[in-house]
């Protein structure tokens, strides 16, 4: 099986990276919590 390594960074309040961690969020769970590390 593969795994991907994501790293996120954000500023605290930053509405545009909160837009993007909810994108990134739906993105793990459509893979699979075993694939992400």
């Amino acid at each position: 099986m593969m795994s991907l390594k994501v790293e996120v960074f954000s500023s605290p309040g930053c509405a545009k990276c909160g837009q993007a961690k909810e994108v990134l969020r739906k993105l793990a769970l459509e893979l699979g919590g075993d694939a992400l590390e």
